[in-house]
This record gives structure tokens, sequence and C-alpha cells, in this order.
């Protein structure tokens, strides 16, 4: 039985694989060619708008003294422990903040959500008492904030830094994870937000979410 099965399989997978190997020959011939460019920071900044990216908030304290930034370089990094990492300016607000800051938490924005990230992308932005009025936002039991409408937020303390360049690389373990309503995110992508052209699937509602929005605390 299992040498039929392995001869059924074959017989199915290897024409397919081959006809997508065809496919993908015939489509390079009518993509243009990549072309070198500068080595200017100009230059590098347009290539690197080529690659979308989500868009969050970073906030740093009570909302008495929060600090809060859009940031979109944002990624997970481990799972055993939960790490993620920001990138902050060297000279920047933010990174200031963080020095001395025992936490600080990242809001993934949503598509609705375009004028905020705008406003807290400025060099001029609200801090404090006033951003967190204009928020909404209310405190966590471990001295952030949550801003109401955002599609998740990731509580953390910090676990590394890494100076790199002008940016210094924020490493933090997760300690809390707050998830809002289903819905689709903001994205950046060329210099500009953007709504995704099609919405994300819904996930499946689990006991943990159904009904409220779910936390998570490790």
């Amino acid at each position: 039985m299992r040498a039929q099965t392995a001869t059924t399989d074959r017989s199915t997978v290897v024409p397919m694989a081959q006809h997508g190997r065809r496919e993908a020959r015939g489509a390079h011939r009518d993509r243009p060619p990549l072309q070198a460019t500068d080595l200017t920071s100009a230059a590098f900044r347009a290539a690197m708008g080529h690659f979308p990216t989500g868009v969050a908030l970073v906030t740093a304290g009570p909302p008495e003294s929060v600090e809060v930034m859009t940031a979109n370089s944002f990624i997970s990094v481990s799972l055993v422990p939960l790490l993620v990492l920001v990138s902050l300016g060297e000279s920047g607000r933010m990174r200031g903040r963080l020095e001395h800051a025992r936490g600080f938490a990242v809001h993934v924005l949503g598509e609705g959500q375009r004028q905020t990230a705008a406003l807290f992308a400025r060099r001029d932005r609200p801090n404090a008492a006033a951003a967190a009025h204009l928020l909404g936002a209310t405190p966590t039991t471990g001295g952030n904030v949550l801003v109401p409408g955002t599609l998740a937020c990731f509580e953390c303390v910090p676990f590394a830094s890494h100076p790199a360049g002008d940016h210094v690389l924020y490493v933090g373990r997760v300690v809390a994870v707050h998830v809002g309503a289903d819905g689709a995110p903001l994205a950046f992508h060329r210099g500009a937000y953007r709504e995704l052209a099609t919405p994300p699937p819904s996930a499946p509602e689990s006991p943990a979410t159904k009904g409220s929005a779910a936390e998570w605390r490790g």
C-alpha cells in the first residue's frame, strides 16, 4: 500500500511542479530588470520604501507623563522568551525616554487610524496628559497605557538595546498582550499610509476572545 500511495502522489505532484517552473520561466521574460542605484541615503530610503510595513504607536509611561511616537520599524524576535524589537532614532525624544523607563508598549494601528499615525509622527507631537487625552488612553497595571481602537498591544519590559548607526534597537520582553476587535491594519508603503486592498479573513473566535477584548499576561 505504501508503494501505491507513493506512485499516486508522484504522478500528481511532479507534473504540477513542472508546470509551475515553466510558468515562472515565462513570467520572467516580461519583467523589467533591476537597475543599480546610487548608495545615498535618499536612494536607500526610496528602495526600502518598496517594502510595505505595518504602523504602530510606541508608548512609554502612564497617562500623566506618557511619551508617544509612531513607528513602522517593529518586528517580533523570539517566541522563547517572547521578544519584540523597535528601532528608534538616536536623537529622538522616545529614545531618551526609554533609556530610563521601566517598560514600554507597542500598539498596532488599524486602517481607520491614519490621522493618529500622522499626528504622532511629527516632531512637535503632543505628549503627557495632552497625548493621553487625545488618544483616550487608559492606564494598565504594568505602568503603561492602552489606546482604544488599536488592533493589538504588547506591553514590554527592557531586555536589551543595541546601537545601530543613527538608530538604537530596543528589544523588549513581552509581559502582556491585549487584543482588540478584528480589523484591517494600517500599512505604510513608499512614503505614504495605505490600506489593504483585500481585507484579511476573519479569525475564528476562541473562548479567550469571544465577547470582549482578550488579554494575556506572562
